[in-house]
């Protein structure tokens, strides 16, 4: 029959135990009294163990598409900005000219938004896998994220320019 009380010591605890089951304190003593093996440590000992070497940082082929993904579609976004600030279309009406630029508009903010998100996505990929990326991968979609972050910023400010 289990009981909350240790058959050797005979206190109480707060965990349920089978029966001829010891506690903890008790299997503790236990345990340590009865290895009687004295542990030394030899400088041979130490020299004989060969540190383990981390393994090298790889990167998955799908880490470098992200990457040039998020790359193309800032690079459009700063295509788009580039004409929403430059480019005054002729011929149009002002409710035209209005409506032409807040679809630029709207349409940079969405692939700054994409492009953001497949940044990121680089980094989430690599946590998931469980792999660590080469420095020069990490540098890559850490400038992808900054890049992203600024031309979201700029493509909201157009957004709000145009209402």
């Amino acid at each position: 029959m289990s009981s909350y009380v240790c058959p050797r010591c005979r206190k109480k605890g707060p965990v349920k135990l089978r029966p001829n089951q010891l506690c903890q304190s008790c299997m503790s003593t236990w345990a340590w009294n009865t290895t009687n093996q004295v542990v030394t440590i030899t400088p041979e000992a130490v020299a004989a163990l060969k540190p383990k070497t981390k393994a090298p940082a790889k990167t998955n082929p799908i880490t470098w598409v992200l990457l040039s993904v998020s790359l193309v579609l800032s690079s459009v976004v700063v295509a788009l900005l580039v004409y929403f600030f430059k480019v005054t279309p002729a011929g149009l009406s002002g409710p035209q000219m209005i409506s032409r630029f807040h679809t630029i508009a709207v349409l940079a903010l969405l692939l700054a938004v994409l492009a953001g998100i497949v940044g990121a996505s680089v980094f989430d990929v690599a946590r998931r896998k469980k792999y660590d990326l080469t420095t020069s991968a990490r540098a890559a979609g850490v400038v992808t994220i900054i890049l992203t972050a600024g031309l979201l910023g700029t493509a909201g400010l157009e957004v709000r320019l145009v209402r």
